[in-house]
Protein backbone atom coordinates (compact mmCIF):
# COMPACT_ATOMS: atom_id res chain seq x y z
CA UNK A 1 0.00 0.00 0.00
CA UNK A 2 1.17 3.40 -0.83
CA UNK A 3 0.95 6.30 2.33
CA UNK A 4 -1.70 7.77 0.91
CA UNK A 5 -4.04 4.78 0.85
CA UNK A 6 -2.68 4.01 4.70
CA UNK A 7 -3.41 7.19 5.54
CA UNK A 8 -7.55 6.99 3.71
CA UNK A 9 -7.75 3.22 5.15
CA UNK A 10 -6.95 5.05 8.54
CA UNK A 11 -9.54 7.86 8.69
CA UNK A 12 -11.82 5.27 7.43
CA UNK A 13 -11.21 2.75 10.23
CA UNK A 14 -11.39 6.04 12.64
CA UNK A 15 -14.90 6.75 10.66
CA UNK A 16 -16.07 3.40 11.74
CA UNK A 17 -14.79 3.22 14.98
CA UNK A 18 -16.47 7.10 15.71
CA UNK A 19 -20.12 5.51 14.38
CA UNK A 20 -19.94 2.19 16.24
CA UNK A 21 -19.42 4.19 19.33
CA UNK A 22 -22.05 6.57 18.97
CA UNK A 23 -24.58 3.76 18.00
CA UNK A 24 -23.74 1.74 21.18
CA UNK A 25 -23.80 5.18 23.11
CA UNK A 26 -27.34 5.72 21.09
CA UNK A 27 -28.50 1.86 22.69
CA UNK A 28 -27.50 2.46 26.27
CA UNK A 29 -29.35 5.84 26.93
CA UNK A 30 -32.40 5.10 28.46
CA UNK A 31 -35.68 5.93 26.92
CA UNK A 32 -37.33 9.63 27.95
CA UNK A 33 -40.50 8.56 30.14
CA UNK A 34 -43.27 10.37 28.35
CA UNK A 35 -44.62 11.36 31.87
CA UNK A 36 -41.49 13.01 32.88
CA UNK A 37 -41.15 16.76 33.54
CA UNK A 38 -39.70 18.68 30.53
CA UNK A 39 -37.93 22.08 29.95
CA UNK A 40 -40.03 24.49 28.48
CA UNK A 41 -40.58 28.12 28.01
CA UNK A 42 -43.12 27.76 31.22
CA UNK A 43 -40.89 25.83 33.30
CA UNK A 44 -39.60 29.54 34.78
CA UNK A 45 -42.64 30.28 35.60
CA UNK A 46 -44.08 27.27 37.52
CA UNK A 47 -41.20 27.55 39.51
CA UNK A 48 -41.66 30.93 40.10
CA UNK A 49 -45.75 30.14 41.25
CA UNK A 50 -44.13 27.25 43.44
CA UNK A 51 -42.18 29.84 45.55
CA UNK A 52 -45.01 32.04 45.34
CA UNK A 53 -47.60 29.69 46.82
CA UNK A 54 -45.18 28.68 49.56
CA UNK A 55 -44.61 32.36 50.65
CA UNK A 56 -48.57 32.72 50.37
CA UNK A 57 -48.68 29.42 52.93
CA UNK A 58 -46.05 30.31 54.82
CA UNK A 59 -47.18 33.79 55.42
CA UNK A 60 -50.58 32.31 55.93
CA UNK A 61 -52.43 34.73 53.73
CA UNK A 62 -56.42 34.88 53.41
CA UNK A 63 -57.83 34.98 49.68
CA UNK A 64 -58.50 38.70 50.05
CA UNK A 65 -54.73 38.91 51.27
CA UNK A 66 -53.27 37.01 48.12
CA UNK A 67 -55.48 38.88 45.46
CA UNK A 68 -54.15 41.97 46.73
CA UNK A 69 -50.81 40.42 46.75
CA UNK A 70 -50.94 38.74 43.27
CA UNK A 71 -52.09 42.07 41.91
CA UNK A 72 -49.29 43.73 43.25
CA UNK A 73 -46.79 41.18 42.12
CA UNK A 74 -48.05 41.76 38.63
CA UNK A 75 -47.55 45.07 38.42
CA UNK A 76 -44.10 45.25 39.82
CA UNK A 77 -43.27 42.26 37.29
CA UNK A 78 -44.62 44.27 34.71
CA UNK A 79 -42.14 47.42 35.44
CA UNK A 80 -39.59 45.30 36.07
CA UNK A 81 -40.05 43.74 31.93
CA UNK A 82 -40.25 47.15 31.11
CA UNK A 83 -37.13 48.56 32.70
CA UNK A 84 -35.24 45.52 31.61
CA UNK A 85 -36.41 46.50 27.65
CA UNK A 86 -35.32 50.39 28.27
CA UNK A 87 -31.90 51.66 27.16
CA UNK A 88 -31.44 53.00 30.85
CA UNK A 89 -27.96 52.46 31.85
CA UNK A 90 -27.04 50.02 34.50
CA UNK A 91 -26.29 52.25 37.70
CA UNK A 92 -29.78 54.13 37.12
CA UNK A 93 -31.58 51.01 36.22
CA UNK A 94 -29.91 49.08 39.37
CA UNK A 95 -31.46 52.54 41.60
CA UNK A 96 -34.56 52.23 39.74
CA UNK A 97 -34.97 48.66 40.76
CA UNK A 98 -33.78 49.68 43.97
CA UNK A 99 -36.47 52.35 44.31
CA UNK A 100 -39.23 49.68 43.09
CA UNK A 101 -38.32 47.15 45.85
CA UNK A 102 -39.18 50.42 48.56
CA UNK A 103 -42.37 51.41 47.01
CA UNK A 104 -42.94 47.27 46.97
CA UNK A 105 -42.44 46.46 50.45
CA UNK A 106 -44.56 49.81 51.60
CA UNK A 107 -47.47 48.54 49.56
CA UNK A 108 -46.75 45.18 50.95
CA UNK A 109 -47.03 46.73 54.54
CA UNK A 110 -50.57 48.05 53.49
CA UNK A 111 -51.70 44.72 52.69
CA UNK A 112 -49.78 41.98 55.36
CA UNK A 113 -50.82 42.37 59.16
CA UNK A 114 -47.26 43.24 61.57
CA UNK A 115 -46.70 39.87 62.49
CA UNK A 116 -47.04 38.89 58.46
CA UNK A 117 -44.69 41.60 57.16
CA UNK A 118 -41.67 40.91 59.66
CA UNK A 119 -41.83 37.12 58.62
CA UNK A 120 -42.18 38.49 55.13
CA UNK A 121 -38.94 40.41 55.56
CA UNK A 122 -37.29 37.39 57.68
CA UNK A 123 -38.28 35.30 53.93
CA UNK A 124 -37.01 38.33 51.83
CA UNK A 125 -33.47 38.62 53.88
CA UNK A 126 -32.96 34.41 53.52
CA UNK A 127 -33.43 34.74 49.94
CA UNK A 128 -30.94 37.61 50.00
CA UNK A 129 -28.40 36.18 51.21
CA UNK A 130 -28.76 32.73 49.30
CA UNK A 131 -28.94 34.43 45.91
CA UNK A 132 -25.41 36.84 47.28
CA UNK A 133 -24.01 33.39 48.14
CA UNK A 134 -24.63 32.18 44.61
CA UNK A 135 -23.06 35.16 42.86
CA UNK A 136 -20.13 34.78 40.59
CA UNK A 137 -17.18 37.13 40.96
CA UNK A 138 -17.01 41.04 42.07
CA UNK A 139 -20.22 43.43 41.33
CA UNK A 140 -19.35 46.31 40.15
CA UNK A 141 -21.36 49.64 39.18
CA UNK A 142 -20.62 50.12 35.05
Amino acid sequence: MTGQMKKISHCLLALLFVGVSVSIQAQELPAMDASAPRMTADTPKMDADAKKAKLYKELNLTDGQIEKVDALLKTQKEELVALRGSDVERREKRERVQSMKSKHQDEMATILSEDQMVKYREILSKRSAKMKGKRKGPRSDK
